[in-house]
């Protein structure tokens, strides 16, 4: 659990607080993610559970494109 903090598929609800979460599926989760799923497959599939009030910074070298929402 050591990957880059970023994200490129972040979802928001319309909350005050807003509810933020990652959708990505990497490798393994970033160093600061409290609750990671993994798949049992090789390479594993791994996505950060975590539930906070913003969206980390878009990941800069991927061809994965982002949505804003």
């Amino acid at each position: 659990m050591g990957a880059t903090v970023c994200c490129h598929e972040c979802h928001c609800t319309r909350s005050n607080p807003p509810r933020c979460q990652c959708d990505d599926i990497k490798p393994q989760c970033h160093a600061n993610c409290k609750l990671c799923r993994c798949t049992r497959s090789q390479p594993p599939q791994c996505r950060c559970m975590d539930v906070t009030s913003f969206c980390y910074p878009e990941c800069s070298s991927s061809s994965v494109t982002s949505t804003d929402e």
